[in-house]
């Protein structure tokens, strides 16, 4: 009986499963490419990329578990182009990114993807202000954000900019009691150590 279930588990083992999805642990201190594309970052502790990115310009990254703190780096989404990927594009096309338009456009262009993306979540602003970084002109949004199937307030903040007619930035959504403001110093880290 025992040699049985040491073959089923040695079995289940070899069985790659969400744990194996390829994710990586991305180290403290290393200078990190986005999407191979020219924006890069410094991470200022240990996180984990997720093997499956939300989009062909965009990774996640997150420190306990995507409900908990999800980060999103946005590297170059080019004019026309959804920043997420598209599950239904015939019945339930995202938002296009535009090229033209006024730096306040950018928050309204997130919000309507998560909310295409995400049915059941509203996305309401708190915060706006301009934002520069690495020749990259923008917005610093603060906002709240809500799913139906679970009821879990969540904060975010969300640097968004446009250059060279492409979108660049970089999101953080994460439980408003705790995890959001412990994780915004991390946030604030890759913010800072953002380059172009």
């Amino acid at each position: 009986m025992r040699a049985l279930i040491a073959i089923v588990l040695s079995f289940l083992l070899a069985i790659p499963g969400p744990v194996m999805a390829g994710n990586t642990l991305v180290p403290a201190g290393v200078r990190v490419t986005i999407a191979k594309s020219g924006l890069s970052v410094v991470p200022p502790i240990d996180m984990n990329r997720l093997g499956a990115s939300p989009g062909r310009q965009a990774e996640a990254w997150t420190l306990d578990g995507v409900q908990l703190n999800r980060f999103v780096l946005i590297g170059g989404v080019p004019d026309g182009q959804p920043f997420l990927r598209e599950r239904d594009r015939k019945d339930r096309p995202l938002p296009r990114f535009s090229a033209s338009g006024d730096a306040l456009s950018l928050f309204d262009f997130y919000a309507e993807t998560v909310t295409s993306a995400m049915p059941g979540v509203t996305v309401s602003l708190l915060a706006l202000e301009p934002a520069e970084r690495s020749g990259c002109s923008g917005i610093i949004a603060e906002f709240r954000q809500l799913m139906a199937d679970d009821n879990i307030e969540r904060t975010g903040r969300a640097f968004l900019c446009r250059k060279d007619g492409k979108l660049y930035g970089l999101t953080l959504v994460a439980p408003s009691l705790h995890y959001f403001p412990r994780d915004r110093r991390t946030f604030e880290a890759l913010l800072d150590s953002f380059r172009l």
